[in-house]
Parts: structure tokens; sequence; C-alpha cells
């Protein structure tokens, strides 16, 4: 659910401003993030299955980091998928540090 949530909201930050999306995102994302979730075969093993939950939250705190503090961020906050992310990751996601990052709950 996480990782659909936040494939969504670079889908829509993607029409709304392709080229701030393409300055602040990995070269991995696109592979990670590029088909709809329920298509992607996750992985099979609880550990693996773990660290790719851990790395769906830490590339949606950044995304959300970078949003906050863009030139797109009004516009950016108010597409509702960003909102759901916003809204979702608590949930999932808690900080001991900000400097840290997210660590799955």
């Amino acid at each position: 659910m996480v990782g659909e949530t936040l494939r969504a909201a670079l889908n829509d930050l993607a029409v709304l401003a392709p080229e701030w999306l393409q300055q602040i995102a990995p070269e991995d994302w696109c592979q990670r993030y590029g088909m709809r979730i329920k298509d992607y075969r996750p992985p099979s093993k609880p550990a693996e299955r773990i660290a790719y939950a851990q790395q769906v939250g830490e590339d949606g705190d950044y995304l959300l980091k970078c949003l906050a503090d863009s030139s797109i961020a009004a516009e950016g906050k108010a597409l509702e998928t960003v909102q759901e992310l916003e809204e979702l990751w608590p949930y999932h996601y808690e900080y001991n540090n900000e400097e840290d990052g997210p660590i799955l709950r």
C-alpha cells in the first residue's frame, strides 16, 4: 500500500513538474516505481520484503522533504496523492532521529 501510494504521488508530480522531479529523483526510482505495485512481484524472503519496505519509506521521506523545500511546494501538496502520502507515512514509519530517516513500524 505505501509503495503504491508513493508511486501514485510520483506520477502526479511528474505531470505537475516533470523537470523538478527529474532533478530530485534518483535513477533507480524509475525501476522501483515505474509500474503499478500490483504488477510488481515482491521479494519472497521476509528480510528482503522488510528491506524493500524500508527503502520505500526512505524514498517517500526524501520526496516529501524535497517537496517541502521546493518552489512547487504549495501546488505539490495540493495534489490528493501527495496528501494521501503525507497522511499514510506516520502509520507505517516512525522517526527516532530526523537525521536517521524513517524507520518501518
